[in-house]
């Protein structure tokens, strides 16, 4: 290789979006494992949670496990906020089973995901997610759990609510004004989702 030359891995970031899903398929592109694990930089998972998903990803139709969030305030949690919208501060939320069972998709702040969905179904898609911006887009973990279950029918996502991992809440995201665009973002997300889940039904 010629001095100065980048190496194999950083042309492989280079090829990819900005954002969460682009940094997620970075991952994807330079990992070799069978199972590939995401965590948010801003989470601290107990040391017993990629066993734990692990675990159920023993089974051959599980395509992917995903832990419980419990948040890490870094700031005085507001009264006006319920345990049924902590999902706004990325974390777990009242009404998720309280054991061990199927979900629709998993949550992409802690989830281990199998290589086969990525080699079957592609990856993470670039235009949903995080971009860089302060408008809090989501659900590109919704959308390609959706996707896997379309080409892999059998498969199926499991939640293990013994699997903790702690999602630290900063103060910015404790005030009214947040908790309003991130549920308008979080219906801007699922309208997305639902365009893509529209132009693949009709191709």
């Amino acid at each position: 290789m010629r001095s100065g030359s980048p190496s194999p891995g950083s042309r492989k970031r280079d090829q990819e979006a900005r954002g969460l899903s682009g940094a997620r398929n970075t991952g994807i592109a330079i990992s070799t494992g069978s199972l590939v694990a995401f965590l948010d930089d801003d989470a601290v998972a107990d040391p017993q949670w990629l066993s734990l998903l692990a675990e159920h990803c023993e089974s051959p139709n599980v395509l992917g496990a995903t832990a419980t969030l419990l948040p890490m305030w870094l700031g005085e949690r507001p009264g006006w906020l319920p345990e049924e919208f902590l999902w706004t501060v990325g974390c777990s939320y009242r009404g998720l089973p309280m054991m061990a069972r199927d979900v629709r998709n998993v949550f992409g702040g802690a989830m281990l995901i199998k290589r086969r969905i990525f080699q079957c179904a592609g990856r993470f898609v670039a235009d949903l997610g995080r971009q860089g911006t302060s408008f809090p887009l989501s659900c590109d973990d919704t959308e390609i759990c959706i996707r896997a279950k379309r080409v892999l029918p059998e498969g199926r996502f499991m939640l293990d609510p013994s699997c903790i991992v702690w999602h630290k809440v900063p103060s910015s995201r404790l005030t009214w004004s947040y908790f309003c665009v991130r549920c308008y973002a979080e219906r801007v997300s699922k309208a997305n989702v639902a365009f893509l889940e529209t132009e693949m039904c009709w191709r």
